[in-house]
């Protein structure tokens, strides 16, 4: 399992001075490439009820994370077209899509799978479409640690 590492430098203040302490902060979610082909909703499923959920990719980092994981092949996450939310409830912010899409092309391109031909980028597709995904698993909560 990996962990996100980041220094944070915080300074407490006192009467006499100043000095700072170094924090170590980590999340503990991790990314799972399931080599099964479900449908998006079936994906969602198996996600929750083995880790998480569907994959929430919310930065280009987690995005390089979810490539590496899945290994040259492509699969469902957890982004949805409901003004594109995550599976896990979060509204997208960040986002990778293939050039000119999403475009939703057969009127029912509800989902989101990732494009490892395509640099990991995203690609609307139609839910029903049988492909292998990626689920994240939230373990522990993030913590933090002093250096």
């Amino acid at each position: 399992r990996k962990k996100y590492l980041i220094r944070i430098f915080h300074s407490f203040r006192s009467r006499m001075c100043y000095f700072s302490v170094p924090f170590i902060f980590w999340s503990s979610e991790s990314f799972h490439f399931i080599n099964e082909a479900k449908t998006w909703h079936e994906a969602q499923s198996y996600c929750r009820k083995y880790y998480t959920d569907l994959a929430s990719v919310r930065n280009q980092t987690q995005n390089h994370e979810v490539v590496t994981v899945a290994a040259a092949n492509e699969g469902w996450i957890g982004l949805f077209r409901d003004s594109w939310k995550w599976s896990a409830g979060s509204n997208s912010s960040f986002t990778y899509w293939i050039k000119e899409k999403p475009n939703n092309s057969k009127g029912n391109q509800d989902c989101a799978s990732t494009r490892l031909n395509n640099l990991g980028r995203w690609e609307d597709m139609q839910c029903y479409i049988n492909s292998p995904f990626i689920c994240y698993e939230k373990g522990g909560g993030n913590q933090w640690e002093h250096t």
